[in-house]
Order: C-alpha cells, then sequence, then structure tokens
C-alpha cells in the first residue's frame, strides 16, 4: 500500500506541476505589412517600411536602410547587405529592430528590452518601468496597451494584437507614431528569413582593432 500510496501522490504532484507550469509565450502568425511613421498631427512622414513576420522571425525593408534589410529572431538582429555579400549586428542602426519584434501580449517588455540590450542602447539595463493601460470600452478587444519607461526615463506607447502576438502601434512622447498598417496575413517565403550561403559577417568595432595593429595604423598626435 505504501508503494501504491507513493506513486499516487508522485502522480498527483506531477499534474498539478503541469497545471501549475506557465504556458509557452504565443508565436506570431506569418503575415506581411507596411510600417507607417506619422507625425503628432497626423501627417505621414515618408515612405513606409515593409514589414514580413513567420513565427519569431522578423524581416523588415526600410527607404532609410536602402542597400540592404534587417533580419531579426530571438538570438540577433542582423543587417545584411546584398551587394556587398555581407551582415552584420544591426546595433542601433535602426529602432524598429528593437519594437517590431514577436512579443508575448501578456508580457511584452521582456523582449523589447533584451532587444534594446542587444543593440547596446542607453538606458536599456535595468529595470524598465512598463504597466498595462486601460482599455476602453469603444477600443478594440484585440489590443493591449502599454506604458513603457526606460532606465534613462524615455516614454512610449506601445500597442500589441494579441492574435498577431506583434506590436501594431507606438507613439512617442511627443505625439508621433509608427503604425502596421495593409496587415495581409498569409504565408511568407522561407527564404526571406534566411541569411543568404556564402555571405560573409563584418564586424566595423573588430576591423578597426586589426587596422590599428597594422602597419597602415598613424595614431592620432597628442
Amino acid at each position: 500500500m505504501s508503494i501504491l500510496r507513493s506513486i499516487a501522490t508522485s502522480l498527483s504532484c506531477l499534474m498539478a506541476c503541469a497545471t501549475a507550469a506557465p504556458a509557452a509565450p504565443p508565436v506570431a502568425p506569418a503575415f506581411s505589412a507596411e510600417i507607417v511613421g506619422r507625425s503628432n498631427a497626423g501627417t505621414v512622414l515618408g515612405p513606409g517600411a515593409k514589414l514580413y513576420v513567420s513565427a519569431a522571425k522578423v524581416r523588415i525593408e526600410t527607404p532609410q536602410a536602402a542597400d540592404g534589410y534587417f533580419l531579426i529572431d530571438a538570438a540577433a538582429a542582423l543587417f545584411v547587405r546584398p551587394a556587398q555579400k555581407v551582415y552584420m549586428d544591426a546595433r542601433q542602426s535602426s529602432p524598429l529592430t528593437q519594437i517590431f519584434i514577436a512579443v508575448d501580449p501578456a508580457d511584452p517588455c521582456q523582449a523589447w528590452q533584451a532587444a534594446a540590450e542587444s543593440a547596446a542602447v542607453r538606458g536599456a539595463a535595468g529595470v524598465w518601468h512598463c504597466e498595462r493601460i486601460p482599455r476602453s470600452a469603444d477600443g478594440p478587444p484585440d489590443l493591449i496597451g502599454y506604458r513603457v519607461v526606460t532606465l534613462d526615463h524615455a516614454s512610449s506607447e506601445r500597442w500589441v494584437d494579441s492574435h498577431l502576438a506583434f506590436p501594431v502601434r507606438v507613439q512617442a512622447a511627443d505625439g508621433s507614431t509608427l503604425t502596421l498598417e495593409h496587415v495581409r496575413p498569409g504565408v511568407q517565403p522561407t527564404e526571406l528569413f534566411a541569411l543568404p550561403p556564402g555571405y560573409q559577417h563584418f564586424d566595423p568595432p573588430a576591423l578597426i582593432e586589426r587596422i590599428k595593429h597594422s602597419d597602415v595604423w598613424a595614431a592620432p598626435p597628442n
């Protein structure tokens, strides 16, 4: 009896632990869209960026970086330059790579902060203040809003679509916005998110260090 009781107790514990375990964050479905920027007066700020999403993988093509495109996943954010057949860490080259990423609608700030820390953004480290914005009675039921304040007091309001598991609108402190428009659900070509074979990793800081230790480096005068 003691053995049977022990087995029953163990099974009960396993069932309770399984019930208490947190659910895995939702995966963003496949879709494409445009990222449109507007001033606080609603004026469109130039041509928009193209966005492609498949699961946790994101591709962004923006006119501000017309010689390449960004590839983002949970591990890294890269900028790919096809003409040179190189790729590099995106770092702070575009704030889009730190905002428009797949997130858990119930806890998106963790992913946003991790992206900012990976980009070495000032104020990314430390504790962010992130609070849910109360939903208005006439607001879209699928949108969840968050007020985000980084360690250096940069603030913004961000809305996540619970079905897409993805940010769809960001409003900066000055009232300007970035919004996903023309959202088109559907399977995206896998090659959009794959790093082309044969491309080399380019690291500008490492290149500078190599030059410093070569014969061509001339130290600046004191």
